[in-house]
């Protein structure tokens, strides 16, 4: 499960990449095309669920709904790793996120290259979106409760990029596994 979530989240993403792209990427176009295919992926998840085996079926619905229970050392160790690599990459990002956030013209004219730091950005929050997901499921919580840290760690919101914005949610769900795994341990 653990590969296969990042493999096709990586390729969702890029197919979804593929079909906003217009003369250039409009976050618009690309929100759009993203609920059209979170729909059809949907749609195709549920009709493997309903042709597969009982106990396969039961096996994925609990992966679906995401659970720090069954997370080994051996998760947290490919989020610690996949942690090292995506983490600077994306505080690399901050800046050419805040010109962007000037919109493209402007950012063009200060020498940002708008459309490969946009492509920077899907791949290293596809990436670390998928390694959590992979390491416990999609746990739908976390994306509504992430503002708040961004927030009490100085995040506000004026329309810049900050590592607080982006990073409260992976952190969170990072610290979290890392806590569940070390209090079970001892039952393991």
């Amino acid at each position: 499960v653990s590969t296969g979530a990042i493999g096709f989240g990586l390729a969702t993403a890029a197919v979804m990449y593929l079909l906003a792209w217009r003369r250039g990427m409009q976050g618009v176009r690309l929100v759009l095309i993203g609920v059209a295919v979170s729909a059809l992926l949907r749609s195709v998840t549920d009709y493997l669920l309903i042709r597969a085996d009982i106990d396969q079926s039961q096996a994925a619905h609990i992966w679906m709904v995401g659970s720090l229970a069954s997370v080994t050392w051996d998760q947290v160790s490919l989020l610690a790793w996949a942690g090292a690599a995506l983490v600077p990459a994306a505080c690399l990002l901050i800046r050419p996120l805040d010109q962007l956030s000037l919109g493209d013209d402007a950012a063009m004219g200060l020498g940002v290259p708008v459309e490969r730091v946009r492509l920077a950005v899907v791949a290293t929050a596809v990436g670390l979106a998928g390694v959590a997901v992979a390491a416990v499921g999609p746990i739908a919580f976390v994306a509504l409760a992430a503002a708040h840290p961004g927030q009490a760690t100085g995040d506000h919101d004026d329309g810049a990029a900050s590592p607080g914005r982006g990073g409260s949610g992976a952190s969170a769900s990072r610290s979290r596994i890392v806590g569940t795994v070390a209090y079970m341990a001892p039952a393991q």
